[in-house]
């Protein structure tokens, strides 16, 4: 009647080496999340920059054309490209 029986012992031999690897993973993911988030506003930031650039110098090609007609005593607005 030999039946298979579960060890007796339970050992740590060997857990320290895991749990160092779990908490070198924690920390990489905090870093990285981090990281991520602070270029996130970077990029933010260099798009609306961007935007803004645009917006001067399209603002400064405007007011360097003539004087737009005016039509019955109201002057007219140009158009703003989207793109």
């Amino acid at each position: 009647m030999d039946k298979m029986q579960p060890p007796s012992g339970f050992s740590f031999v060997g857990l320290a080496e895991a749990i160092k690897e779990i908490r070198e993973l924690v920390k990489d993911m905090k870093f990285r999340n981090k990281h991520e988030e602070a270029m996130s506003s970077l990029d933010v930031a260099e798009k609306y920059r961007s935007s803004y650039e645009k917006n001067i110098l399209y603002s400064a090609e405007i007011s360097q054309r003539s004087e737009p007609p005016e039509i019955s005593g109201e002057t007219t607005i140009p158009a703003i490209p989207l793109s």
